[in-house]
């Protein structure tokens, strides 16, 4: 038996094949358009006639938030600086310093309602209908009105850092500016379909994903300069994109069909979901990915812990000791190798990357002297396809 150790941390999970998907009661039929999974616990889900709901047990049971203003909840974002941000459609931002008690509108300068929100730091971009586009440099308090050139109506927004924004909409439009707004330009897409989502990879962010009508998914491994669209098996519309720490990519849309990508967007699956509704909305994050969409329909994936992970112990695994540790931390793999070499990435327990190494032979030591206090995710992933995780735990010193 070969040994592989290496400095940094782990109870044994594989993947090989994702988790399916089950139903989670909302409690409404209202259409619901918006998500925001904060981490593996805690999400919440919005919907038309100031629906917003919230959870803290991974979906199981939702409470209703009360004083929402009377909008529709289109987009939602969490700001950096700890506030909720609501989008809607009557041309107002809606914001709330205190997790939703309470909630102060703001006027944006334009009429009609938006479909998607983004934040960067301060920033927020707010899209929508006729090409608007309106942005905030300050939390959400003060918005000014920008010229994206274009009046096709915008659906997604994708915010690389706060002077690097994207927009995308209607007839394949994609434009992006580099100065905050000040100048955008044209990027080519190669369709004229509608670009219903926008998505930059965490893990490589070369890639970039957009949902078409078609079923097809509008994908960029450039970082953005070339698009080509990759066949994905339905030639129904699919309208949202989401991504979790693990990589897996999940794309949603109509009949309630959920396909996912484990090679980045470039061959799709589908997974098996309770719902023949229309998804409208995804997000994921933490070992948590929630769909809505239409009639109060909400699905879920996983239940806090990891998303598509099912616990085995016949490939062998990794080792960690100490765990938890109130410093370094071993990380060792024992068991059946990999076939060739095999990637190590590290993660915050959010999915954040910390670290991504490469094991190139059949024992390679990598040290990470002390790590910051918290829970972390270790992954092996080895190129034909076996995925090996563990979560561990860093205590404060």
């Amino acid at each position: 038996m070969r040994t592989r150790t290496l400095l940094l941390g782990a109870a044994a999970l594989t993947l090989q094949v994702p988790a399916q998907w089950t139903a989670i009661p909302t409690g409404t039929n209202v259409e619901l358009t918006a998500v925001l999974v904060e981490d593996g616990l805690h999400a919440f889900i919005g919907g038309v006639n100031s629906t917003l709901l919230r959870t803290a047990d991974a979906g199981t049971t939702w409470t209703v938030m009360t004083g929402v203003p009377n909008d529709d909840v289109n987009a939602l974002v969490r700001t950096a600086a700890g506030s909720l941000v609501i989008a809607g459609d009557d041309g107002s931002v809606h914001r709330s310093t205190d997790d939703g008690a309470t909630w102060t509108t703001h006027s944006t300068g334009v009429p009609d309602g938006f479909e998607a929100l983004a934040t960067a730091g301060a920033m927020l971009t707010a899209v929508g209908r006729d090409g608007q586009v309106v942005r905030s440099d300050d939390d959400g308090i003060n918005w000014i009105v920008q010229n994206a050139g274009t009046l096709d109506r915008l659906q997604a927004v994708l915010a690389d850092q706060p002077a690097d924004v994207w927009v995308a909409g209607r007839n394949g439009t994609l434009r992006r500016t580099t100065d905050a707004g000040a100048t955008w330009s044209v990027v080519p897409s190669g369709t004229g379909e509608d670009l219903n989502d926008l998505l930059r990879l965490p893990l490589n962010p070369a890639v970039m994903l957009a949902p078409l009508p078609t079923g097809d998914v509008l994908r960029s491994a450039d970082g953005g300069s070339t698009w080509a669209a990759m066949a994905t098996g339905t030639s129904l519309e699919m309208s949202a994109l989401a991504c979790a720490h693990d990589s897996a990519v999940y794309l949603c849309g109509e009949n309630g069909v959920v396909l996912v990508s484990n090679d980045e967007g470039l061959t799709w699956q589908a997974m098996s979901t309770p719902v023949n509704s229309a998804l409208e909305a995804a997000d994921a994050k933490g070992g948590l990915a929630i769909a809505v969409g239409v009639n109060g329909t909400a699905i879920r994936l996983g239940t806090g812990g990891g998303i598509g992970m099912n616990e085995r112990t016949d490939d062998g695994g990794l080792l960690v000791f100490p765990d938890p540790s109130p410093g370094p931390v071993t990380l060792a793999w024992e068991g059946r190798p990999f076939a060739g070499v095999a990637d190590l990435s590290l993660f915050l327990n959010d999915g954040r990357l910390v670290q991504r190494t490469v094991w190139e032979s059949a024992s390679r030591p990598a040290h990470i002297a002390e790590l910051p206090a918290g829970r972390y995710i270790a992954r092996v992933t080895g190129r034909d396809g076996v995925v090996v995780q563990r979560s561990f735990t860093v205590s404060a010193r």
